[in-house]
């Protein structure tokens, strides 16, 4: 399974029934398991959300309620961004166990669309610089070359696509 695959390539294999969302969301967060101890890219890793989410999306589709393009592809969020029951913390150490009751509306609208998450990215600290080197979980490491920074508030989340 090709990691680097475009979202819209899984989606047509998704509703095809070619691709297993659960076997997609196993693949994705294998590859979190075994790489992010290095590079930092995330925060939270929601495992057993991912792959209850990729089971409901499987049942949904094989019946026949395809959602659209996101309906079981794995996702990651920037933990800037409110998820309720998970934590959220914008990389900041007075919010390292805030718990939202309340998704925030991009959230909502990634859930409605069936996609998957399977975590949360790590980022600056608040989202208040251009490194990713600033967090209250550590620097983020650029995929490629560890002797340069990852780039942006959002560096977990340009690992975690750089990186597959």
């Amino acid at each position: 399974m090709d990691l680097f695959t475009p979202i819209a390539e899984l989606a047509r294999d998704i509703r095809a029934g070619r691709l297993s969302p659960v076997a997609l969301a196993d693949e994705c967060l294998r590859r979190i398991e075994t790489l992010d101890p290095e590079l930092n890219a995330f925060i939270t890793v929601t495992s057993d959300l991912a792959r209850d989410q990729a089971r409901q999306a499987e049942r949904e589709i094989a019946s026949g309620h395809w959602r659209g393009p996101l309906h079981g592809v794995p996702i990651a969020v920037k933990d800037f961004y409110d998820t309720a029951g998970i934590r959220t913390t914008a990389a900041f150490e007075p919010f390292r166990n805030r718990v939202p009751s309340q998704d925030a509306e991009l959230v909502v609208t990634l859930r409605e669309a069936g996609a998957v998450l399977v975590g949360k990215t790590n980022m600056h600290r608040l989202g208040m610089g251009t490194t990713s080197l600033e967090s209250a979980f550590g620097p983020v490491v650029n995929p490629w070359n560890v002797g340069r920074v990852a780039g942006g508030s959002s560096g977990g989340s340009c690992v975690a696509v750089a990186s597959g």
